[in-house]
C-alpha cells in the first residue's frame, strides 16, 4: 500500500475512513474496490494528494494513461514539489502490467522460490524498478534471493524516502533490514515503532519479536 507524503491535510472522520477502505483493498491486491474509496474521498477533497496519487497508479496498471496522466498533472498543481509527483510518473512511465505475471510471481515467491519469482516480476516491469504498490513484495522477494539483498536495501530505502507515511512500505524496509546482522537493530528499532499502528501493528510485532530472537542466538 502506498499512503501519503508531506503535502496531505488531516482529514475528518468520514474521509479518514474512504483513506482507510482504499488501503484495505489495495493490500488484499483489489484495485476496483480501492478505487471506489480514493473516488470518493476525492469527491469530498478534490485536492487531495493521497487520492489523487492512488488513482493515478491505479489508472497506471490498467493502462489508462491518459486518466493517469490527468491525475498526475491535478497533483503536481496542487503540491508541485512533493516526491510523490516523481512516484507517479514512474508509475506511468511502467504502464500496465500483466495481473497474471504479476500473480504467479506471488505464487512463486510464497513457495520459497525467489529467484524464479524475481524473474517473473522482471518480466511483468519490463525490467523497470517497481512502481510503489509493487515496491515492497518485489523488493522483499529480491532481498530472499542470493545476491539481491543489497540491491533491495536499497531500492526500500529511497522509496520509504519518498513516501515516509506508507507503512507497509516502512514496514517492508525494517523487515529486510532484520535479514542482516549489520543492520538488524535498526530494523528492529523501526519494527517496534510500528507496533502500536492498527494497520501494521500485527506484522510489525511479530517480526519485531522474530529479529530479537535472531539478535539473542548470535
Amino acid at each position: 500500500t502506498l499512503l501519503a507524503g508531506t503535502a496531505y491535510a488531516q482529514l475528518n472522520p468520514a474521509q479518514k475512513a474512504l483513506e482507510e477502505q482504499g488501503r484495505y483493498w489495495e493490500d488484499r491486491h483489489q484495485p476496483a474496490r480501492a478505487e471506489v474509496a480514493w473516488q470518493k474521498l476525492l469527491e469530498s477533497d478534490a485536492g487531495n494528494a493521497e487520492a489523487l496519487l492512488h488513482l493515478g497508479v491505479i489508472e497506471s496498471r490498467l493502462g489508462h494513461l491518459d486518466q493517469a496522466r490527468g491525475y498526475a498533472a491535478k497533483l503536481k498543481s496542487a503540491h508541485p514539489d512533493v516526491p510523490e509527483n516523481a512516484v507517479l510518473e514512474h508509475a506511468i512511465a511502467v504502464g500496465s502490467i500483466p495481473p497474471n505475471t504479476i500473480n504467479e510471481a506471488r505464487r512463486l515467491a510464497h513457495s520459497g522460490q525467489y529467484e524464479a519469482a524475481i524473474a517473473a516480476y522482471r518480466q511483468a516491469l519490463k525490467n523497470q524498478p517497481p512502481p510503489p504498490d509493487l515496491a515492497q513484495e518485489y523488493y522483499e522477494t529480491l532481498a530472499g534471493t542470493k545476491t539481491g539483498w543489497e540491491e533491495a536495501r536499497h531500492g526500500l530505502q529511497e522509496m520509504a524516502a519518498a513516501l515516509p507515511n506508507d507503512l507497509s512500505l516502512q514496514y517492508g524496509y525494517a523487515r529486510v533490514l532484520t535479514y542482516h546482522d549489520a543492520t538488524r537493530r535498526q530494523g528492529i528499532a523501526m519494527m517496534a515503532a510500528l507496533a502500536g499502528d492498527p494497520s501494521v501493528g500485527r506484522q510489525a510485532t511479530q517480526g519485531w519479536h522474530d529479529a530479537l530472537m535472531w539478535l539473542r542466538s548470535e
